[in-house]
């Protein structure tokens, strides 16, 4: 149960995609405590009991958009597992409480005490810890084997091909003086944006960074088929990919003399997928 908990999960949604997982949560707590009406709500009004769900969807959206902003190292994929998903979901419970418990006591008047708030906090956890379970383990199922699958059918795809590729030489300018960027398709692996930089990977050679940013690269790259954006940070040369990984957080591309797996994201794999199939 350990090794399995420990596994690594995609981290939290940002944007829109945080933004519906927010509303999805906040409007199934919403129709569950107004059909339900536990914990003695049948005196509230439908508006009252609804809001609840506003209140959900709120410490959700926060949580997706906010938290990853201000903690950035704390949202590293490369440490993201499954306990992490759940502890960020109860933390985020935690949250919704301390909402609801300043909610209760407008309604109905009542001041702040440590057991009104305690008795909030346990209901709060108890109804969501069930629903976020669940979901925590079905995302990672259905990621994990949708991944891993397409992994599979593109490593046999590639397994029979040449690693050597015909050269294509690019020349783009940087934002620095006299600088010029020569990408030759044959020798080049990836490029990684740092800051305003891009590095330069090639083989055999060592990281070269330029003052161009990756996206500059990336509308070069309209007519090169086997050279393609794979993750907001990454372009990485397809014609050197020698094995294809997958699991819960994505795809990885492995290239030729290169240790580190480059990553394939959500927003790249469809584009990915077709150039490699």
């Amino acid at each position: 149960m350990a090794r399995f908990s420990s596994r690594l999960y995609p981290t939290p949604l940002t944007g829109w995609k945080g933004i519906t997982v927010s509303l999805a949560f906040g409007g199934f707590i919403g129709l569950f405590l107004w059909f339900f009406e536990p914990f003695g709500l049948q005196r509230w009004t439908d508006g009252q009991v609804l809001f609840f769900g506003v209140i959900t969807f709120v410490a959700f959206a926060v949580a997706h958009n906010l938290a990853p902003l201000l903690v950035p190292r704390l949202f590293d994929a490369r440490r993201w597992t499954i306990v992490s998903q759940i502890i960020f979901y109860l933390i985020t419970l935690l949250l919704i409480a301390t909402l609801n418990g300043l909610y209760i006591n407008h309604v109905d008047d009542l001041p702040f005490n440590w057991s009104n708030y305690w008795f909030i906090i346990t209901r709060t956890v108890a109804l969501g810890i069930i629903p976020i379970t669940i979901f925590v383990l079905a995302v990672f199922n259905v990621r994990y084997r949708r991944m891993v699958k397409a992994a599979d059918h593109l490593g046999r795809d590639i397994a029979a091909l040449p690693t050597e590729s015909s050269s294509e030489i690019l020349e783009l300018s940087t934002a620095l003086k006299d600088e010029t960027l020569i990408l030759d398709s044959a020798v080049f692996l990836f490029a990684k944006a740092n800051g305003n930089y891009v590095e330069m990977h090639n083989l055999h050679r060592k990281p070269e960074l330029y003052r161009i940013k990756i996206t500059d690269i990336e509308q070069r790259l309209s007519d090169t088929g086997h050279i393609a954006r794979c993750h907001r940070s990454y372009i990485a040369n397809l014609d050197k990919v020698v094995a294809v990984t997958g699991n819960a957080q994505g795809m990885k591309l492995q290239l030729v003399d290169t240790p580190d797996p480059i990553p394939v994201s959500r927003k790249y794999l469809v584009e990915v997928q077709s150039r490699l199939g």
